[in-house]
Parts: structure tokens; C-alpha cells; sequence
């Protein structure tokens, strides 16, 4: 017959965090990272004469599994548009008989760049009863936003930042 013995090894002083200690820090973790992203989503429209309201729309973290989220939007339906994409459509007067617009437009913002630079209406004003708009590219800025943020390792270094600040008290 044979003996095992066994013994367990403990640390010398164990440190011991309070749950609420760790959503504390989570909880500033994830708001850093919104206020990180929003600041992106409002380079995006520095150009514009609209400027939608972003803001935090959801935070979520669970313990076990790991899923830690934040979700920063607008409900702005010009911005939708933009960021979306229009398929080609009609424009009708809604409350006059005619349109009346510039010829030309450039555009602020390019797909595949977050950025918003100088452009807008220019050129001679012509009246129409309906235009036809040929749509627009999706410029997807949440991807774009979203994907920096990941390469970056924004949320997790906000994570780790707090959380040695909590272990240092």
C-alpha cells in the first residue's frame, strides 16, 4: 500500500477584493472607454453644421466568461444616413411647389476615414420639383471607431489602470 499525503500551499497574506471594489472599477473602466469613443464619434461630424448627440448607450460585464461591453451611439437620423448609407431615392418639396438647391456638393467625410473635413453645397441655385439622389456610400464610422478602440486595447488598459488603482488602497 502506498501513502499520498497531501498539503496544500497557501500565500502568506492573501489579498482579498470586495466584489463591489471590482465593479467599481469596472464601472469606471467602461465610462473612460465610452468618453474615449465619443470623442472619435464627434471628430467624425467636427465639420458639420448638425452635430448629433453621441452617448453611452449600454455598459455591460460579467465575471465569469468574461463579456465586458459599452455600446456609444447616436439615435441622429442625418447621421444614420451618413454613417448607413441611402440607396439611390426621389426628394420632393414638402411644403413648397419647388427645391431650391446649389448645384454642386462635396462631401465631408470619405468611407473607410473618420474624419470630417471642409465641403458642403457650393455653386449656382437652381429650383426643381423632385431631384433625383443617387444614394450614398456607407462611411461606417461605428466599425471604424469600433476597430481602433479594439487595436488599441482602449477598454482593457482603461481595466487594468483601474484596477491597480483599486489594489493600491
Amino acid at each position: 500500500m502506498v501513502r499520498v499525503h497531501l498539503k496544500a500551499i497557501r500565500p502568506r497574506k492573501s489579498p482579498s477584493y470586495d466584489i463591489r471594489d471590482f465593479e467599481r472599477a469596472m464601472e469606471a473602466a467602461l465610462e473612460e472607454t465610452g468618453k474615449a469613443m465619443i470623442r472619435d464619434f464627434k471628430r467624425t461630424v467636427a465639420t458639420w453644421e448638425h452635430k448629433p448627440v453621441f452617448q453611452i448607450m449600454g455598459k455591460a460585464f460579467k465575471v465569469g466568461r468574461r463579456a465586458v461591453s459599452i455600446t456609444v451611439g447616436t439615435d441622429d437620423e442625418i447621421y444614420g444616413y451618413v454613417s448607413l448609407g441611402t440607396k439611390p431615392h426621389i426628394i420632393r418639396p414638402r411644403s413648397k411647389p419647388t427645391l431650391l438647391f446649389q448645384q454642386g456638393y462635396r462631401a465631408k467625410t470619405k468611407p473607410g476615414r473618420f474624419l470630417s473635413k471642409p465641403g458642403g453645397s457650393y455653386g449656382n441655385w437652381v429650383a426643381a420639383k423632385e431631384v433625383r439622389h443617387p444614394g450614398n456610400e456607407p462611411r461606417g464610422f461605428e466599425e471604424l471607431i469600433r476597430e481602433r478602440h479594439e487595436k488599441r486595447g482602449t477598454l482593457e488598459r482603461a481595466i487594468q489602470s483601474r484596477w491597480n488603482k483599486q489594489g493600491a488602497k
